[in-house]
């Protein structure tokens, strides 16, 4: 008996060290796709059958509950974390979670929970709500910089400003205000589904005339994109931060869990490959399902909060990191994007030009172009030198000489405290947005999302919720068209 003992102890000892370097290799050659500048259309695909070929060695070598290269790496281990953290601040835990409800579906909150959510928690949760996409998503285009997508980053950029814009803002506010970000990402997802099938549409119609109309097809935005550490996203600081997320978002699933006396059976990483897809807080799911309907809602609106909070936490300090920390350890540079029509530098200065300073300041910084701007009077003259030249324009009445802006900047090479601050920035900007992402999109009424279970617990009429999830789904494979013709 002590001798099989022995010999499964190998077993599980080689078993591991295998899989060690069976990682380290696959590692390694994503490493070299990404790098290689081999075309996406290859890449993709490779390191996706790469993944897939480890997850199955991997799991299979060490027994882990595994499909389609995805795998369980559980343990007991850790759930005394989420016995500590329960034990403490039960009235914080719960408040977070119904404010997780409230501002996930704003003042419908109240008629939906059946006054579980009070009058006052719909009002702040619809407020919050509001105030997170007036003051806090706009600071996160920052980390935009980051995710490498140029078939959506460069839409964005080249879309025209248009009055419809702030009718649009003002429509999302409102509907932010009533259904909460559950309402806001359905009406974005279908929003822009309408609009590829109008596309769609429009070239469709012009096959029949002498040019047909191709821009109606390549003005469209994917509104789905892969965020994939080391080919969308920074490797490190990408990984980190979703590692981050998943851990907060599944952990605070445990905290309400285990409020409601429910027991937690293992934690632990759901990995695709090498790369961790989410995290899971295994609770005992046949006690869950006895428990009263908002307890359930609260276990389920959990990770979601602790997700919005966090890109609220990450985006201040990514402000303060933007205006107190990089100028002092990042190298920066100010570029035109765009100049717009009728302004006055429109064919004067060229879109792509550096800023290197304005009226006598030299310019460093977004912030430092800002204070100097600000001084610009109506019809003042604007001495601006850029890398293409020197110019001296007459400001427009409202001081502004039509030109649109963008920061610029990395690490000083061979910098190790510029590159620290940077790799810091990196991830402070990549959890800020992500987190954001994730507690949103996890509101969707779809199978598989924590939106979906508070729906089936909240709505006794099936039909529509079947019906809303049909409705998303069909959206959502839309969004996906354009890289079709992306490709």
């Amino acid at each position: 008996m002590p001798v099989k003992k022995e010999e499964e102890k190998l077993r599980n000892k080689l078993n591991a060290s295998s899989s060690i370097v069976v990682a380290v290799a696959a590692l390694f050659a994503i490493i070299y796709l990404y790098f290689s500048g081999i075309s996406p259309i290859i890449s993709w695909p490779a390191a996706i059958i790469i993944l897939f070929i480890t997850g199955y060695i991997i799991s299979s070598a060490n027994g882990f509950m595994g499909f389609f290269g995805m795998y369980m790496l559980g343990s007991k281990r850790g759930t005394w974390i989420i016995d500590r953290l329960a034990s403490r601040g039960k009235p914080y835990w719960e408040f977070m979670a119904d404010w997780g409800l409230a501002t996930g579906f704003g003042l419908l909150s109240y008629f939906m929970f059946k006054k579980r959510i009070s009058a006052r928690m719909a009002i702040f949760g619809a407020i919050s709500a509001v105030l997170i996409m007036f003051f806090v998503v706009p600071f996160m285009a920052d980390a935009f910089t980051f995710i490498s997508i140029p078939q959506i980053s460069s839409r964005l950029a080249s879309a025209p400003a248009s009055s419809s814009v702030d009718l649009l803002a003002y429509a999302i506010y409102a509907v932010n205000f009533i259904g909460g970000f559950t309402l806001f990402i359905i009406y974005s997802i279908v929003y822009n589904a309408a609009s590829i099938l109008y596309g769609i549409g429009t070239y469709l119609l012009s096959l029949s005339t002498a040019v047909p109309n191709a821009a109606a097809l390549s003005s469209q935005v994917p509104g789905v994109a892969p965020l994939i550490p080391g080919i969308t996203i920074p490797i490190f600081a990408g990984l980190l931060s979703l590692i981050l997320i998943l851990v907060v978002h599944e952990f605070s699933h445990g905290v309400l869990s285990k409020l409601s006396k429910i027991k937690i059976k293992s934690i632990g990483l759901v990995v695709f490959g090498i790369i961790p897809m989410g995290a899971f807080v295994e609770p005992d799911e046949k006690k869950v399902l006895k428990l009263k309907a908002h307890e359930q809602n609260r276990i389920f609106a959990a990770g979601i909060s602790a997700n919005i909070l966090l890109s609220i936490i990450f985006t201040a300090l990514l402000v303060i990191m933007l205006i107190y920390v990089l100028p002092h350890y990042v190298t920066s540079l100010v570029t035109v994007t765009a100049v717009l029509n009728g302004t006055p530098a429109y064919n004067v200065i060229a879109p792509g030009s550096i800023i290197y300073s304005w009226n006598g300041h030299t310019i460093n910084n977004i912030t430092s172009l800002e204070a100097a701007a600000a001084q610009d009077k109506a019809f003042s003259k604007v001495n601006v030198v850029t890398n293409k030249g020197s110019y001296s324009i007459i400001a427009a009445s409202d001081g502004k000489i039509g030109v649109d802006l963008e920061q610029e900047g990395g690490p000083i090479p061979g910098n190790l405290p510029s590159q620290s601050i940077y790799f810091i920035y990196t991830f402070v900007a990549l959890s800020a947005i992500l987190n954001f992402l994730v507690g949103v999109v996890n509101l969707l009424p779809i199978p598989g999302f924590d939106g979906w279970r508070i729906f089936q617990t909240s709505i006794k009429n099936k039909k529509i919720v079947t019906a809303i999830a049909l409705i998303v789904v069909i959206a959502i494979l839309i969004n996906i068209l354009p890289w079709i013709w992306e490709a």
